[in-house]
């Protein structure tokens, strides 16, 4: 049980088995960007209070250590217990993340708090999207030049919320984030959606 006398969730079980490598980085850099987490709405105050923000972010340094894959609370167990002696790439992972939290920040800014990407599915794949146009799904965690997004991405997001908000995406896409969201093959579909509308179009 938490402080609240709430039954502890995985994340806050996490915290307490773990004080290691992997453990300290994904603290230190979700931290960071508290401000960001309540300005852009993605997580209320109970939810941080939770840990939420620091589960989320162990999930997109995940996805730059095994790719695209779904959500499991063992999977995520996992990757604590392996890089908790060492984790090599630890600075390159963090540059990263930093990295995309800034793109968004200077690309959307405050407006984040008022789109679609409020959802936190939605913003899993926005991120996703962010990070494989900087430095691609499954490349190596190795010292890389980030490549620029396109100059017209803030307005690319701000349209396909607009077209999520009213229902006028895809229809696989609006039941991957409805009800599946955090299995592989929904958050590839909606991964490759906005990669079509906010990278490609």
């Amino acid at each position: 049980m938490n402080a609240t006398g709430l039954k502890l969730n995985a994340q806050e079980l996490r915290n307490a088995a773990y004080f290691g490598e992997f453990k300290t980085s994904v603290y230190a850099i979700s931290a960071e960007q508290l401000r960001r987490w309540r300005e852009w709405r993605i997580f209320s105050e109970s939810q941080i209070s939770r840990m939420l923000e620091v589960e989320i972010t162990s999930e997109f340094l995940q996805i730059m250590i095994k790719g695209l894959v779904g959500k499991t609370q063992k999977a995520l167990d996992n990757l604590y217990r392996d890089l908790e002696e060492i984790w090599s790439e630890r600075a390159e992972g963090e540059r990263r993340f930093r990295h995309c939290m800034e793109e968004l920040a200077r690309t959307v800014g405050s407006d984040l708090a008022n789109t679609a990407f409020t959802n936190r599915a939605a913003f899993y794949a926005l991120f996703a999207v962010v990070y494989d146009a900087s430095f691609e799904i499954g490349s190596l965690l190795k010292k890389k030049k980030a490549v620029d997004l396109p100059a017209n991405f803030r307005s690319r997001v701000l349209h396909v919320s607009d077209t999520l908000q009213m229902g006028k995406a895809p229809d696989k896409v609006i039941d991957a984030l409805a009800r599946r969201t955090t299995h592989k093959d929904s958050r590839k579909t909606v991964v490759d959606y906005l990669k079509s509308r906010l990278i490609h179009g």
